[in-house]
């Protein structure tokens, strides 16, 4: 006759691992962001396109002013996010007679391509601005054109104006360029970035392109925008690093506004300073603006931006 209790035993065992495993999915709870504003036209389906260098087709947003464009600012987005975030942004800044391209980076919002090939190849983001940029130069041919970005988009500024491309000033809206940046608070991190122990650790053994990071967004953002991105793989997390993080604190020699929120649970306010010390230019200028953290810093960040475009 069977014994069957090393089955049961088994099963038991098999039970606890699976019941285990569930017990340690992150679930969604509260945010340690504020939620942004969101915009009107968020889930607009026709936006303008462009073309990348081999013919993807890469979408945009653009605000122009009512009277005389000023100057024009090309804005990338964070990674998870993507243009439609900063519709109030860009028409908030064309109100002070500044043009603002937003576009989607391949891969994301409404843009065509697969992110697993950025990994691959980053330099093809690189391409993308310069051809975003290109579009720019055809339509306000005579107008000094500024590059700005926001988290990881502020990364990917840097990684660019490595490759020494001209550009008249550069904007980074609480900047995301590398782990090691001094004023990066790890506590808040871990409150707004979540991973099961298990997932983690095969990511980190090879499965790079498996989205196990879970970014805890405000449910409000979550439930209003399909497209908005709450998982990120190590690939995502990598593709707007500069290669040479040192490089691209030396390589940046243009002048600079650097934007932070006093609030931001990610980024220590009180350290930004010794970030701001690691740039070469010497045309630099740091703002910590109050009650903003992360997020809500893009709703209330048009007026620093203008005013300092202004004195370009």
């Amino acid at each position: 006759m069977r014994n069957w209790k090393g089955d049961i035993v088994f099963l038991l065992v098999v039970g606890a691992l699976i019941g285990g495993w569930i017990y340690l999915y992150p679930r969604p709870g509260d945010s340690p962001l504020s939620p942004l504003d969101i915009p009107v036209d968020l889930d607009v389906i026709e936006i303008p396109s462009y073309a990348s260098s081999e013919g993807l087709k890469l979408a945009y947003r653009l605000y122009e002013p009512a009277g005389d464009v000023k100057c024009v600012l090309v804005f990338l987005h964070d990674t998870l996010l993507h243009s439609g975030w900063y519709i109030n942004l860009g028409r908030d800044l064309a109100k002070e007679g500044i043009a603002v391209y937003l576009p989607d980076r391949r891969g994301r919002g409404h843009s065509a391509g697969d992110p697993r090939e950025v990994f691959q190849d980053k330099s093809v983001l690189d391409t993308d601005i310069t051809a975003m940029i290109a579009v720019a130069q055809s339509r306000f041919p005579q107008k000094k054109i500024f590059l700005g970005g926001h988290g990881r988009g502020a990364g990917l500024v840097m990684r660019y104006i490595a490759f020494q491309r001209p550009l008249p000033g550069a904007v980074l809206v609480s900047p995301y360029i590398s782990d090691d940046q001094p004023n990066v608070n790890p506590e808040g991190w871990r409150d707004l970035v979540t991973a099961h122990p298990g997932e983690a650790f095969l990511a980190q053994s090879g499965l790079i392109y498996w989205r196990v990071w879970h970014h805890n967004w405000p449910r409000s953002m979550r439930e209003a925008d399909p497209l908005i991105e709450t998982k990120y793989s190590i690939s995502w997390q990598q593709e707007t690093l500069p290669d040479d993080v040192g490089a691209a604190y030396r390589a940046l020699t243009v002048p600079l506004l650097c934007l932070q929120g006093r609030d931001d649970p990610l980024f220590d306010a009180d350290k930004a300073a010794d970030l701001m010390s690691l740039f070469s230019t010497p045309d630099r200028q740091l703002e910590i603006l109050p009650n903003a953290d992360y997020l809500d810093i893009i709703d209330v960040a048009a007026n620093p931006i203008a005013n300092w475009l202004a004195g370009r």
